[in-house]
């Protein structure tokens, strides 16, 4: 199973996607939950990236399963609309795969 993990602050800025686990949905390179995860967490970073010119530091170990997409601390207030846009986007879609495939996707939002 993959298991996303959603790290929110108090006014529900998104901080970080922390990803772990293989869907198990299909053989490796088969596996067309692990791709939509991975194409949904690749698209976050870019848009980040080219929106608003943040490097969002995305860390990724697909043999492991393990991805890692986290806005620095430090982060220009003038940027953070556009970043919250791409966050929550990023979410609705990790929810949207979790909704239709529940047996090998989980989302689990935290609050620090």
């Amino acid at each position: 199973m993959i298991n996303i993990n959603v790290i929110k602050d108090k006014e529900g800025f998104i901080w970080q996607f922390i990803i772990q686990g293989h869907a198990g949905y299909e053989e490796i390179g088969k596996d067309i939950v692990c791709s939509a995860v991975t194409v949904t967490i690749l698209n976050a970073s870019n848009a980040i990236e080219e929106i608003a010119g943040i490097s969002t530091d995305l860390t990724t170990k697909a043999k492991d399963g393990y991805a890692l997409i986290s806005v620095p601390e430090d982060v220009d207030r003038s940027k953070k609309h556009d970043i919250s846009v791409i966050m929550r986007t990023t979410l609705i879609g990790f929810k949207s795969i979790a909704l239709k495939y529940n047996k090998f996707v989980s989302v689990i939002e935290e609050e620090v």
